[in-house]
């Protein structure tokens, strides 16, 4: 008897989502409904891709951010993720405290989180990006310096990432969150060295408690 001809066998490696976050159910156009300045972001946005500035791949609308696009930049994926804020969302000035107050820092903290935790493909990068309608404050125009911002505004930036993360994953913190801040910009104290590690580790834990015990302003 012939043995049974199954002809080629073919594996097909199993596909990838094009983007590794997902919109939640609640996605929508409807959000975007009289928002002129976030219309006017996306579509000057798109058409630069269209003319040819980055080698545009796709792109989302009101999905997981106001703006998803991939894009392959020198042998990357990179998924960048646009938030835009219009100026009736803002009072004078924008200030690294008024977008952790909208949301917008910690929001931002949350999808890198996911994004490392999900993503499957180390060609893959992500790319977080706020547009603003308005003036900026001394500390959020550092961020536009071609040769980047000053360790100091680096260090309030992430003072506010890191104590926005950790009273979301302990509220018993969240009556302290500002006074630990104010104390750490004035003595320069690093409290933080362990954050990679995530809120709920022993040695962070043990880190602030200590602080909060040494400084009679917390």
């Amino acid at each position: 008897m012939d043995p049974l001809d199954l002809g080629p066998l073919i594996l097909a490696p199993p596909q990838l989502p094009l983007f590794t976050l997902n919109p939640p159910h609640s996605a929508g156009r409807s959000a975007r409904r009289g928002n002129a300045f976030q219309d006017w972001v996306i579509a000057y946005t798109l058409a630069g891709f269209w003319a040819g500035d980055e080698d545009f791949v796709v792109a989302r609308i009101e999905a997981v951010e106001d703006l998803d696009v991939m894009l392959r930049v020198e042998g990357w994926w990179v998924e960048r993720y646009s938030q835009i804020k219009s100026r009736q969302e803002g009072t004078g000035n924008w200030t690294l405290k008024g977008l952790e107050d909208e949301g917008v820092l910690s929001r931002f903290f949350n999808l890198y989180r996911e994004f490392h935790e999900r993503s499957v493909d180390q060609r893959r990068r992500i790319e977080l990006v706020v547009a603003l309608e308005g003036d900026l404050d001394k500390d959020l125009s550092e961020f536009k310096r071609p040769e980047g911002a000053t360790s100091e505004a680096k260090a309030k930036l992430f003072r506010l990432l890191v104590l926005s993360h950790l009273v979301s994953m302990d509220a018993s913190y969240k009556g302290a969150a500002r006074a630990i801040g104010e104390w750490c910009a004035r003595s320069g104290h690093n409290l933080f060295p362990e954050v990679a590690a995530g809120p709920g580790h022993p040695r962070l834990r043990y880190k602030l408690e200590k602080q909060r015990l040494q400084s009679p302003q917390i």
